[in-house]
């Protein structure tokens, strides 16, 4: 599209942000704040952002319109006040990676939107000394890991962060746990899968089969690709192939520049390959072999915590009662999607490039 002229840049979502505040006339940025605004962002792929501003004093914000009303929010500023003291947030990542515009999200599930805003949270909290990102997970959306490990990475740019496999981290999973400065792993957990998968179900002969007949109007070469009423032709494979090699390249690209490897020693060890937390340490894919409590106290560590710091847990907000009752009543459209979701498990999902283990596996 940026080739095509159809859009004007490519840049992560707080790049969209700083360039909006420019747009609108914000204050230009003073000293450090101008130099780190102005300087090229290697990991977003851009070049930077000027900082030449139009004149006056406005200064633009983002805040949430309804997050005023929220009387929690109030009793979570007295629990500071109340409660002084370092703490380690470990914010738990666990569930399969899917694309969502929702501020919430279900057990199960590692939403781009509502996790991002977990670690904004996270990171501009002055108490928090330090940030344990807690991952299980076979992995899932491509773009919604490449966004969470953006915000990852603008973490660990403010704060010590350290990640800690439970027992699946793989593929988007991993993706998440790379950017952090160190990561620990049990010895057992399945971890790895650097690699990308796409995939549809074609139910023509399922249609045909029941006695169904579906008529699609489309316009421009290959706009079916996904579309689940038609199979992958010579073009449309080849096309979906060229966007799983753009997509992987720059996965590796981004693992080996975490992981301090070449691009072609780390490549070896990807290619889809899983490995054990202790094969993954003997690779450079993990520092350690160690629990979650280990990586607690490298992270208090790192973060130079005072005596009597703490560790709190941090999840992202669930739908409510009202959401959960939804999905559980026959005929309505919660139920319906709840069945469909668990239908796909998140193939269908945008019918984009997934970085996700493309099987289920137990240990027995």
């Amino acid at each position: 599209a940026l080739a095509a002229g159809m859009i004007d840049e490519i840049v992560y979502p707080d790049r969209w942000r700083r360039a909006l505040r420019k747009r609108l006339g914000d204050r230009a940025p003073r000293g450090a704040e101008a130099r780190a605004a102005a300087a090229p962002d290697p990991e977003a792929g851009d070049q930077g952002t000027d900082t030449d501003t139009p004149p006056g004093n406005r200064s633009v914000g983002f805040q949430s319109g309804v997050g005023w009303l929220r009387p929690w929010d109030w009793l979570e500023h007295l629990e500071r006040w109340g409660r002084p003291g370092d703490l380690v947030a470990v914010v738990v990542a666990s569930g399969q990676i899917v694309d969502s515009d929702s501020s919430q999200a279900p057990r199960g599930r590692i939403a781009a939107r509502p996790l991002t805003s977990l670690l904004t949270a996270v990171r501009t909290d002055p108490r928090v000394k330090a940030v344990v990102l807690r991952v299980d997970s076979p992995g899932g959306s491509g773009l919604a890991s490449d966004l969470l490990w953006r915000e990852l990475r603008r973490l660990r740019k403010k704060k010590p962060l350290v990640a800690s496999m439970g027992g699946t981290a793989a593929s988007g999973g991993y993706y998440l746990s790379m950017a952090a400065d160190r990561i620990f792993a049990d010895a057992g957990t399945i971890t790895g899968s650097i690699g990308v998968v796409a995939g549809k179900f074609e139910l023509s002969g399922l249609l045909e089969k029941v006695g169904l007949r579906q008529e699609v109007f489309s316009y421009g070469e290959g706009s079916g690709l996904f579309s689940m009423s038609e199979g992958l032709d010579e073009h449309t494979r080849a096309r979906l192939r060229s966007q799983l090699e753009v997509f992987y390249d720059a996965f590796v690209g981004k693992a080996a520049a975490c992981r301090q490897q070449e691009h072609d020693a780390l490549e070896q060890h990807a290619r889809g390959r899983i490995w054990t937390g202790q094969q993954a340490v003997e690779r450079g894919l993990v520092d350690e072999v160690g629990s979650l409590h280990r990586a607690i106290e490298e992270a208090a560590e790192r973060g130079g915590c005072r005596a009597g710091w703490r560790a709190i847990s941090l999840e992202v907000d669930r739908p409510g009662l009202w959401s959960r009752a939804q999905g559980m009543l026959p005929g309505t459209r919660g139920a319906l999607r709840a069945a469909a979701d668990e239908l796909s498990d998140g193939w269908t999902e945008g019918g984009q490039v997934q970085a996700r283990l493309p099987f289920d596996l137990k240990i027995l």
